[in-house]
């Protein structure tokens, strides 16, 4: 039995011998391959070998102006004042394998590699954070020795790179106040909010919370994949949900009965407060992925959102006051006009692959 998989990360051709023979991927390398036409005599088969391709892009008064010009570019985050944007760019096939963290200046369009010697792993917009000062970026990054460390990179390049945590398996890094920066652990059964001074100093443990997803802006909140009950179908489920570090009742917002259709969604919020907006990546790398922006009271990080959370994408497109933007990728920037995003290229062609 052959078939197509993304069980690596990327879409490659597998084979299993039945009945009871183990999986084998016999494709490789950055590109893609998907689909199948086996000859008849068995002995080849063919397939359609895609070359993706990513740069980003930023949205403002004056159009659209591409950043990255090489590679494949992808998470972009904005600074505050929108005069920088970093992005990562993939050194492998999958967007879980190791990248590149860069930081373009958009005024001089100069370019620089943030952390050396350094690979960033992990899921777009949960591998690193850039403080509100837009003086400091904090990343996940795995060393040479292939060790997961939490590192802190001065953006004004005066100083190294350095380590704050130890070797670990590091997640969702957040600055919160001025010195502070929040992240997550994950052992396995149990997943733990840690904060931890800039220096490295002060670690603790704040909350334990499974699957977490990012931090408010005001450190009051976060957000995680936990348990929402569908009222419809009177079942339980997971969703996404805010928990509250100042004792709050949780505030669901995506409710089960939508997660399988929003499959991964990311909170950002505008540097302004203004606004955040529900960043919907779907498993297809942006096709038909969309930013729901809603707008916020003052002081306020939610929408006043149904009880049981949005069940569906049309029930957030009518929401009074939201807007959809329609890219993928999505990194608001200083005001609603200007924001990062990623453009998504695919260059197919179809081969014959013999087979042993």
């Amino acid at each position: 039995m052959y078939l197509s998989s993304s069980a690596g990360g990327a879409f490659h051709t597998w084979r299993q011998r039945f009945p009871d023979g183990e999986p084998e991927q016999i494709t490789f390398g950055p590109t893609e391959e998907e689909g199948i036409a086996m000859a008849p005599d068995g002995r080849s088969f063919v397939t359609a070998v895609a070359a993706r391709q990513s740069s980003v892009w930023v949205h403002g008064p004056g159009g659209d102006k591409q950043v990255s010009q090489e590679g494949f570019a992808f998470d972009p985050l904005m600074t505050r004042d929108g005069k920088r944007v970093l992005y990562r760019v993939l050194k492998g096939a999958s967007l879980m394998e190791a990248s590149e963290l860069r930081v373009t200046d958009l005024e001089s369009g100069l370019t620089e590699s943030l952390l050396p010697g350094v690979s960033v792993l992990g899921f777009p917009s949960r591998t690193y954070d850039v403080s509100r000062d837009g003086s400091h970026a904090v990343a996940v990054g795995v060393d040479p020795k292939g060790e997961s460390r939490l590192w802190i990179v001065p953006l004004n390049r005066r100083l190294p790179p350095r380590a704050i945590t130890g070797s670990e398996p590091v997640d969702q890094p957040r600055f919160g106040s001025a010195r502070e920066i929040f992240f997550c652990i994950d052992d396995g059964s149990q997943g733990f909010l840690h904060v931890i001074n800039d220096d490295g100093t002060g670690r603790r443990k704040v909350l334990p919370i499974p699957h977490s997803r990012g931090l408010s802006p005001d450190n009051r909140w976060v957000i995680f994949a936990g348990v929402t009950k569908d009222k419809v179908r009177g079942a339980e489920g997971r969703g996404l949900v805010a928990r509250s570090l100042t004792g709050e009742a949780d505030q669901p917002l995506i409710s089960s009965a939508a997660a399988h259709n929003l499959i991964e969604v990311v909170l950002k919020w505008s540097p302004d407060g203004r606004t955040v907006s529900f960043v919907s990546a779907a498993m297809d790398r942006g096709h038909n992925a969309k930013a729901y922006s809603f707008p916020l009271q003052p002081g306020r990080m939610f929408p006043p959102v149904p009880s049981e959370g949005f069940r569906s994408e049309s029930e957030m497109a009518k929401f009074p006051g939201v807007k959809v933007i329609n890219v993928y990728d999505y990194a608001p920037g200083p005001d609603e006009g200007v924001y990062a995003y990623t453009r998504e290229s695919v260059q197919r062609n179809l081969y014959r692959i013999p087979l042993r």
